[in-house]
């Protein structure tokens, strides 16, 4: 499949952008795939027993970023790559095309079957599945390239009425960028960009805090955020309970969570606290010092 050991290095370079468009104020496009790319889940989560933990990770870490989430038809259920057999179900004609120019290189006719079942731009173009009927819904006519055969389980349908499926958790996540600020106009700050498993932001706004941590991988990992996490909550997850002990947070298998704090004046740092009782004293000794000229002046 894809190399997962290059996602730390893309992950920082995009941040480093990030962080320069912050400072224009700009407004990024922000998305895994569209009618060029495999399926996300396919290509960076998993298809099989994390199917829907790692659909809902991936657009976690798209929908705590700031700017416009791009979302492809079918992302929102987790539709896969396709499923064909044989080259002459591929319609792209730069995947045919490329098919024959790897034979030509000596790679195997199988070997370079893999190599188009995986990079084909035909996995983001196959009829959206609508529902477990003929075709996934999408047609009672024949298709132009052929459905996904798991459209009878991976389908709109199925998930509407589903609380803890994949369309749903994009609802929320939806409702969430509406409800908060922060994600639209606080500042990003990458957090242990070198990390192996584990992509994680802080989004700052003002006096409010949003972390998104997400593990990218099926094995679970304890991260450690460098920081006190005492007073965040969980708005939202792809668990039901979030593992958190001071700085550190024990991530399962594709876990992402989205935690957020609203600083109140108690958790300002002793620094500011320290220099806000200066300025009292300060102001203090100066409402007396008035007092006493006015008194003299009397």
């Amino acid at each position: 499949m894809y190399n997962h050991a290059l996602l730390p290095l893309t992950y920082q370079c995009h941040f480093q952008h990030h962080q320069w468009r912050r400072l224009v104020h700009a407004w990024n496009a922000v998305f895994w795939c569209n009618h060029d790319q495999p399926r996300p889940v396919s290509r960076f989560g998993d298809e099989g027993k994390y199917w829907k933990k790692s659909a809902k990770m991936l657009t976690t870490i798209i929908h705590g970023l700031r700017g416009t989430p791009y979302i492809y038809q079918g992302e929102e259920i987790g539709m896969t790559n396709t499923d064909f057999t044989d080259i002459s179900q591929f319609r792209d004609v730069e995947s045919l095309n490329h098919y024959e120019i790897l034979q030509q290189k000596g790679l195997s006719k199988e070997d370079a079957f893999r190599i188009i079942q995986i990079h084909s731009r035909d996995n983001g173009r196959t009829p959206m599945q609508w529902n477990g009927e003929n075709y996934g819904g999408f047609t009672k006519g024949m298709p132009w390239i052929g459905v996904n055969e798991n459209y009878t389980k991976i389908n709109a349908q199925s998930q509407l009425h589903d609380e803890t499926s994949i369309f749903n958790y994009y609802k929320k996540l939806v409702a969430l960028r509406k409800e908060l600020d922060i994600i639209a106009y606080g500042d990003i700050r990458p957090l242990d960009v070198r990390h192996p498993s584990v992509i994680a932001y802080e989004r700052i706004y003002g006096e409010e805090k949003m972390l998104v941590v997400c593990n990218f991988y099926k094995t679970e990992v304890v991260w450690d955020s460098g920081m006190d996490l005492k007073g965040f909550e969980t708005l939202l997850g792809n668990y039901s309970e979030q593992k958190i002990e001071e700085s550190k947070i024990s991530l399962k298998p594709y876990e992402a969570m989205v935690l957020y704090r609203k600083r109140l004046y108690m958790n300002l740092s002793t620094d500011i606290f320290e220099k806000s009782v200066w300025i009292i004293i300060v102001a203090c000794r100066l409402c007396r010092r008035i007092q006493k000229d006015i008194g003299y002046l009397l």
